[in-house]
């Protein structure tokens, strides 16, 4: 096994985690009236979310979502948009939720975040 194969595992099982933990948070358990949310998916974010082969919605936050949903007892529609027309789609209301975007000073300002559900550290790399 390759050690990003080995990142990706480990990812993935803590991202499960953080689903079951996120969903038995009393405060973030809620009602919804309506049975179907939408969410917007970038064809851009891979790993996270994208838009594989057979041009089916996937990634580690697709994943999440479609876990989340079976939780809340709703069902979920993921909507394939380019990045940048991923956030318009927010805006317009054409959306109920985003699958997952960073969190940076000009998107506090735009939109609202929840509390993270997971951290994730970037590097770079060079030759000496």
């Amino acid at each position: 096994v390759s050690m990003c194969n080995s990142r990706v595992f480990i990812l993935l099982i803590s991202l499960f985690y953080s689903v079951v933990l996120f969903a038995q948070d009393a405060e973030l358990t809620h009602s919804f009236d309506k049975k179907l949310l939408k969410i917007a998916v970038s064809s851009e974010s891979f790993p996270y979310h994208f838009v594989d082969e057979s041009g089916n919605p996937a990634g580690i936050m697709v994943d999440f979502w479609s876990q989340w949903a079976k939780l809340q007892n709703v069902e979920v529609e993921f909507i394939k948009y380019k990045w940048i027309d991923s956030l318009q789609a927010i805006e317009n209301g054409e959306v109920d939720f985003h699958a997952g975007m960073a969190v940076n000073s000009e998107r506090k300002q735009r939109y609202e975040f929840s509390a993270p559900i997971y951290q994730h550290q970037n590097y770079i790399y060079f030759l000496d």
